[in-house]
């Protein structure tokens, strides 16, 4: 298991009941990156929640990356997922990426910033 940088779990407006979470961990693709993952309780979903979510996470987190790459390794079979990422600014890694090679079948990659190169 990666080890966990920080988890920032988050609560329906008013209540102490948790609705989702967002985490970043060192990356198994390369050990120059780190990998984030979120998960929002399905009753919540397709609400605009986790976009805003996840916005407001990596603005906060941005000075702590110190330019380090951000990636996202999501399953093909989510796009509402994949949607989620590039409204924040992911995108897809070059054809040629090394990083490529190592994601899981049928998973796509995605990075949060310009730095492509990571290893």
């Amino acid at each position: 298991m990666n080890p966990l940088y920080t988890v920032y779990g988050f609560c329906q407006k008013d209540s102490d009941k948790v609705i989702g979470q967002i985490a970043l961990e060192h990356s198994d693709l390369t050990e120059y990156a780190v990998n984030i993952s979120y998960y929002l309780a399905p009753e919540y979903r397709n609400l605009g929640i986790m976009t805003e979510a996840l916005r407001a996470f990596l603005t906060r987190m941005q000075p702590y990356l110190s330019g380090m790459p951000v990636l996202a390794v999501i399953d093909r079979r989510n796009p509402a997922s994949v949607a989620v990422a590039k409204a924040n600014g992911f995108s897809l890694l070059p054809a040629g990426s090394q990083i490529l090679e190592k994601r899981p079948e049928g998973f796509f990659a995605m990075i949060y910033n310009d730095t492509v190169d990571a290893d």
